[in-house]
């Protein structure tokens, strides 16, 4: 039992350092959508929610860090916050929609209606794609940690615990 607490508190430690690495380093990258959205605002006709998109999102993402950082009430989560993930996810959705249906527009003719500014699209694609990169790489990091810390607790998968099971199938008495 000491073990799996240990582990547990390790766990929560790594998770919550992380959470914050994460939160300082990507502050730079929300005032940069902000700002990437608010400079080429009406330079891209082939979708012109993409650079609403990436302000919407550069000021949710801020808003969410300022949430996160106040107290929890008593019954869980800010509300804030809460909704501001909730929207923030859905607005992700939207800009999916809004980025990838317009890959690759005309980056030469400004005049055309295929028309987007190379660094506006270019920057809202891979943030976009960033995005998907980050979530996969952290799931994949928290399941190496779960089956590593399964693995070192010594752990048996479900029903092949030693003594409880015969070998054809049936429980032995105990």
């Amino acid at each position: 039992m000491k073990g799996l607490v240990a582990a547990l508190v390790v766990f929560v430690i790594t998770i919550s350092t992380a959470v914050v690495i994460v939160s300082i380093i990507s502050l730079p990258l929300h005032f940069a959508m902000i700002v990437m959205g608010l400079k080429y605002k009406d330079e891209c006709p082939v979708e012109r929610m993409i650079p609403i998109y990436l302000i919407v999102a550069g000021g949710v993402a801020l808003f969410s860090c300022c949430c996160k950082n106040r107290l929890q009430t008593e019954n869980g989560p800010d509300p804030l916050w809460s909704l501001a993930q909730l929207f923030g996810f859905a607005w992700f959705v939207c800009g999916n929609v809004w980025v990838y249906q317009n890959y690759e527009p005309n980056y030469t003719d400004p005049g055309s209606p295929g028309y987007c500014n190379k660094s506006l699209y270019l920057f809202a694609f891979w943030v976009t794609t960033g995005q998907y990169i980050f979530y996969g790489v952290m799931i994949t990091g928290v399941s190496l940690v779960m089956i590593g810390m399964n693995s070192l607790l010594g752990h048996q998968p479900l029903g092949r615990e030693s003594g409880n099971i015969t070998t054809e199938g049936r429980h032995s008495p105990s």
